[in-house]
Formats: C-alpha cells, structure tokens, sequence
C-alpha cells in the first residue's frame, strides 16, 4: 500500500473524490504541516492561527490506482492558481497543498505539478513534504456520506467521471525525441513540440504582405469579418461591393444583420441593410442563398435557416 495526502479546499469535498476512486482502500480527514506542538480542533483551525491546512489521508493500492491518477484527479477538482482558498471557502487552512513521505511519490507530484504550473499563472499550490498530520474529529469523516446534501466545492461530474476510470495516466509513455522526429514532419515538430503556432493577427496576410484572393478580385470584407472564431482568429465573411440595398424586414428567432448571428429570446421584427448576397461562413447554420433565378430567390432576397 501507499499514501498520499491532499488538500484541496474544503476536505469533506476533496473526501468524497478521492474515496470514489478504484484503488482508493481509504480516507481519512484531518489537519496537516501546522504548529507541531498543537492538535488542534476545528474551531482552532479555523481561527487561522495553527498553519493547519484541511487535508485527506489517501491510503491506496499501486496495482489497482496509480499515483499519476491520483494527482491528476487531484488537479482536476482545484484552481491551482486560487491562493488561500477553493470554492466558496476562503482562509489559510484551506490552501491547496500536496503532501508525501517518500522520494518516489514526491518525483510524480513534482513531475505533473511542472506540467500545471505551465498552465496557471500564478500557480499556488504548495508542495512539500508531510512533517505533521492531526486526525480531523469523528463527525467530519466521510461527511458526505452521513449528510447526503451536504456542501461540496467538487463538481459531482467529475467524481463520477474519476470513479468511471477508463484511462490511467501512468500507462501513458512519451515517445523518445528519436521516435518523434522520425513521425512527424518539421512543421508538425515545430508546432507540437516547441510551441510554434503563430500569435492571432502576426502573419503576413494580416500584415498585408500578401493580398486576399477576394480582395484582389474586388471582393470587400464585410462588417462580419471583424467576428472572431473559436480559435481566436478572425473569420472573414464577404460579399460583392454594389451600394446601399433598400432597407428589409425579417421576423425570426434570430436574425443574420450585417453578417452577424444575432439570437433573441423572443421573435420579434428586426430592420437593417442588408447586402443583396452574402457567403457565410462563421457560426451556425446561416446559409444564405444568391440573388436571382439561380439561387431561387428575388433580386436582393436573403434566405436564413437555422
């Protein structure tokens, strides 16, 4: 058996997560790197004069849960970059820390909590060697369970997912440098492995190094490619440059104006220009037929469907 000690908030919470994992034999709540010369109550803990953090005893099997796993689910249920405190609950003692007696578990802690610390900014958790750890009182172990809709900071999502566990980290080997450069391409290397994707607007078709296709046609951007996708970049929509178009009204559930995908929580009448032919391209299912007897429309006419 091993052992492992987190605190992640609230320890009724971060309880309940760790003992929905296979491989978790169990858990036990307390108080953990505080004045050593104090075993302290609750009430005193929570005067925030002891240096206690609300911490969880995980006893658990390596042939049937590994450490990576528990960590990873750990990470999982906080916001690493929340100091003195998770959830609703504020306060030293409910720091988030990760806590270990032997040289093996600490490698696998550091190694994953590198990882995070990539990934928040600023990164807070401590991590540090168990030196003292103080049984919390009997009415707070498996609080959960004794008190069905008791408070709880962790998403009760994830400790379903946690407890349905159908892929474990630690199985997980990174190929060598040797393997990757033999499978990938030199642009595929560039952007995976050294961080390559270039920063939205710094290319040379936004810097107006090269011209758009469609504008070199005479083709103008409409207002709808100032719109930004997902990913951050921008997604141009265009239509053909002939003048101001009467004014049209739409009665819809959403209305496309000016380009753009504008939902309502009513049906209600809307008035705006529109340009006579407008090729989409953006959120949603916003096709738009051409003009004339080729698209099966008036001159003008603009069809959304959603």
């Amino acid at each position: 058996m091993k052992e492992i000690w987190f605190a992640g908030g609230c320890f009724w919470g971060t309880e309940r997560l760790m003992s929905a994992i296979p491989g978790v034999v169990s858990t036990e709540v307390g108080y953990a790197n505080g004045d050593p010369s104090l075993d302290p109550s609750y009430e005193e803990v929570c005067r925030r004069t002891t240096g206690y953090r609300e911490t969880v005893h995980v006893l658990y099997d390596p042939a049937e849960v590994s450490t990576d796993y528990l960590v990873y689910a750990f990470y999982s249920s906080i916001d690493p970059s929340m100091e003195n405190g998770q959830g609703n609950d504020r306060g030293p003692q409910y720091q988030a820390c990760i806590f270990w007696k032997d040289p093996e578990t600490e490698d696998t802690v550091r190694r994953i909590s590198a990882v995070e610390a990539m990934r928040y900014r600023p990164f807070c958790v401590v991590l540090e060697e168990l030196k003292v750890f103080r049984r919390a009182e009997e009415y707070h172990q498996r609080y959960l369970e004794k008190n069905e809709h008791g408070y709880c900071h962790v998403d009760p999502y994830l400790i379903k997912q946690v407890s349905d566990r159908v892929f474990d980290p630690s199985a997980y080997k990174r190929p060598s440098d040797e393997e990757i450069s033999g499978s990938l391409s030199g642009s595929e290397i560039h952007i995976t492995q050294n961080g390559g994707t270039e920063p939205p607007f710094d290319n040379e078709y936004d810097s107006g190094q090269i011209q758009q296709p469609l504008r070199m046609a005479g083709v103008q951007p409409s207002p709808g490619s100032q719109r930004h996708g997902v990913s951050g970049g921008p997604q141009p929509a265009y239509h053909a440059h002939r003048g101001p178009q009467p004014c049209r009204k739409y009665t819809s559930g959403s209305c496309v104006l000016r380009g753009q995908l504008v939902p309502h929580p009513r049906k209600i009448l809307h008035e705006q220009r529109l340009p006579p032919f407008h090729t989409g391209g953006g959120y949603g299912d916003r096709r738009l037929r051409p003009p004339g007897p080729s698209g099966g429309g008036e001159e003008g006419d603009v069809a959304i469907t959603f």
